[in-house]
């Protein structure tokens, strides 16, 4: 597959999806829906593309906070299984607003549980953290992060499957940015 450049191999029966815009989507087979009031433009299981990702903006602001790099807004739901976990005590509150339906996560029980390098085929280095993300209701969920901040590249998955990672790690692999105009030099 191929977007704006920016060329991947895909594991089978993936698939693709973009806004038309710098963003694109690869979701797995089990990749399912979300609700909410959170604006998400791939569901929160399958993997963002986001090519103009700046440090002014996450998971930029983030990558190099080894305590917090894994808070992308305000009001982080919990996103245990792939989607938005409601709260059946929940209540459209001032402070919180719709969020305030939505069980959210436990900052201080999140950890870094791997920061590193990860290879891409054309020779590039992607930031690459992995978050173990803890909820409210004693639940918790996998954060998958590559960052490449010359280039402006981000590639994310907000509540990754255990049965996904293997395959998200080996779209990372087979990523090539020599065909993307703004991608830095090798």
């Amino acid at each position: 597959m191929s977007f704006k450049g920016v060329s991947l191999t895909l594991p089978k029966g993936w698939r693709m999806t973009t806004d038309g815009d710098d963003r694109a989507c690869v979701e797995s087979p089990r990749s399912g829906g979300v609700d909410g009031p959170w604006d998400f433009f791939c569901r929160p299981d399958s993997m963002a593309i986001e090519l103009t990702s700046t440090k002014d903006g996450w998971p930029g602001f983030g990558i190099e906070d080894s305590e917090f790099g894994f808070m992308w807004g305000e009001h982080v739901p919990c996103l245990t299984g792939g989607g938005v976990l409601r709260d059946p005590y929940g209540s459209n509150s001032e402070d919180e607003g719709e969020s305030g339906l939505y069980y959210g996560i436990d900052p201080c029980a999140s950890q870094l549980v791997h920061s590193g390098l990860a290879k891409m085929r054309d020779g590039r280095k992607a930031y690459y953290r992995k978050w173990q993300v803890a909820c409210e209701v004693n639940l918790g969920y996998t954060m998958m992060i590559w960052y490449l901040p010359q280039s402006k590249v981000a590639f994310y998955v907000l509540s990754a499957h255990p049965e996904d990672e293997k395959g998200y790690k080996q779209v990372i692999a087979s990523a090539d940015l020599r065909g993307y105009k703004h991608a830095a030099k090798l």
